[in-house]
Order: structure tokens, then sequence, then C-alpha cells
């Protein structure tokens, strides 16, 4: 919602944009740049001044840091709705469970993911695993009740 509302005349948008050292203003490009669709779309990401094939290029770099932004525009809609509730849902496990040292790295990742869309990748997200845990144990758990 910031970056799409991104205005460089405004004072805290300005400040935020330095903050998060420009990312606001590429979200903005990004989001005015494509469309954002149900199912998703390719984007031509470039990044490192590297050209979309990964042969050194002309020098222009287009990459979208923000995993929700990235969500958004890559995937789509339906991804991204269904990336939050599933986040949001293991994070109510996780309270039920008085699990407070798991909710905090997990809202970590969350604020993390406003600045870096690595965790977009299994190597880097734990919370990948922890809903394959979840659902092994949960399966588990069915089968001893049968």
């Amino acid at each position: 919602y910031t970056a799409y509302n991104y205005n460089p005349s405004d004072i805290n948008h300005l400040l935020a944009n330095i903050i998060l050292a420009g990312r606001l203003s590429l979200g903005y490009e990004a989001l005015t740049t494509y469309p954002v669709t149900l199912l998703g779309m390719k984007l031509p990401l470039v990044g490192h001044g590297l050209d979309a094939n990964g042969r050194h290029g002309n020098g222009e770099y287009f990459w979208i840091d923000c995993l929700y932004i990235k969500l958004l525009l890559q995937y789509g809609a339906v991804v991204l709705v269904a990336y939050i509730m599933s986040f949001t849902q293991l994070l109510r496990k996780y309270s039920k469970r008085n699990n407070y040292t798991v909710m905090f790295i997990l809202a970590l990742l969350a604020v993390h993911g406003i600045i870096d869309d690595a965790i977009m990748y299994l190597m880097y997200n734990p919370f990948l695993l922890m809903i394959g845990t979840e659902l092994i144990s949960a399966k588990k758990n069915v089968e001893y009740v049968e």
C-alpha cells in the first residue's frame, strides 16, 4: 500500500524511502509499470547489471526486493493472499501454544520480507520448512487417532 501510494514530494514518504534504501520508489515503479493480476506474470527481473539471460548486459537494473510486491506481481494476488493467510494461521497456531520465541522469529521474517525477497526461496525460508513440519506432524496425529 505504501509503495503504491509513494509520493516523493511527501516528506514522510521520502524519509521512509531513505530508511528503506530506495525500495519504496522501486516498488512504486514496479507497481505502476506492471499490472496486478490474479495469477501473476513473468517479469523481466535484471539484477547486478546482468541481462535477463544472466550475461553482462547494458548495466540496467530492475529487481524487486520486497517479497510482498514480488509475490503479487510475479505469482499473483491469489498466491499473495494464500501466503499471508498461511503465515497468519501459523502465527495463530504458535500463539495458542504460547511459543513466543517462534512467533517473534516469524514476525521478524514477515518484517524482513519488506526489504528482502530471499525468504521466497526454500534455502532461506524456515517458514516453508515449518509448514512442512506442521503438515507432517498433523498427518501423523491423524494416523494415530485412526
